[in-house]
């Protein structure tokens, strides 16, 4: 049997300011998180792929380009802005010039490739043109949630240290 040890004593007044002051942290930091907003490029035609995205973020405010040009210009444009970028390679090639010129340009900047094509020989490429993530289409909101807090985590990771 165990037993609960309950304290009669009144909180001393510093100790409730510390309470209180960790609870306005606390809030602050919620606060924080449900007001960051991730800026995300995203080229495809594919409406249930977009719709997928929107889901799988939290806060989202999604640049979405139908082809190269566009993407290019919203990259040149937002390039301070941008959190990530999600190519949907079933685009052909237009993907690929998309990956080259973030890998070029804003080499840190995390990339998620999604593809139906031959996927090895897809993935390959796209890892060897500096992806951080190759799915397979289609796509689920929960792989795009998990791929996403991954890159978070990583981006925490090499930020600590």
């Amino acid at each position: 049997m165990t037993t609960a040890i309950v304290s009669r004593q009144k909180p001393t007044p510093a100790a409730i300011a510390q309470i209180q002051l960790e609870d306005k942290r606390t809030a602050a930091a919620t606060e924080t998180r449900a007001t960051v907003v991730q800026v995300v490029l995203l080229l495809t035609r594919d409406r249930s792929f977009e719709k997928s995205l929107s889901e799988a973020l939290h806060n989202p405010v999604i640049l979405i380009s139908r082809d190269i040009d566009e993407a290019l210009q919203i990259m040149a444009a937002h390039s301070d802005e941008l959190s990530l970028v999600v190519i949907d390679f079933d685009d052909g090639c237009h993907g690929m010039t998309l990956l080259s010129a973030i890998k070029n340009c804003l080499e840190k900047l995390p990339v998620i490739v999604a593809t139906s094509s031959d996927t090895y020989h897809a993935a390959a490429v796209a890892y060897a043109n500096g992806a951080a993530a190759c799915l397979a289409k289609p796509v689920t909101t929960a792989e795009l949630k998990v791929v996403i807090r991954q890159l978070r985590q990583a981006k925490l990771e090499l930020t600590a240290t």
